[in-house]
């Protein structure tokens, strides 16, 4: 059962993922699609530099580690929220 929820959770964040990643692209064009994931890798890339840099690495490792795949699962249903609710109000504005 624990599967079922894990799996069911992590299909509908993916849902919502793209869904949010094309109702953007929907309300902002072609151009505003490709700022956007400038940005995600500009931060991401920052992140990952902040993360070597202050030696965080193992400490990710080991939350992870100590981590069951369901709760790993469950901290996604946040960003399902999110990304409902960012969906949402995108193609609220977009134009048809």
């Amino acid at each position: 059962m624990e599967q079922l929820v894990m799996y069911t959770i992590l299909f509908t964040f993916l849902f919502f993922l793209g869904f949010l990643i094309t109702s953007f692209a929907k309300r902002f064009g072609g151009k505003g699609l490709l700022l956007l994931l400038l940005s995600l890798l500009l931060a991401s890339s920052i992140a990952v530099f902040l993360s070597h840099h202050f030696r965080l690495w193992s400490d990710i490792f080991h939350w992870f580690l100590s981590q069951t795949a369901a709760g790993v699962s469950y901290w996604l249903l946040p960003l399902i929220l999110f990304s409902m609710a960012s969906s949402f109000f995108l193609l609220r504005k977009a134009p048809v």
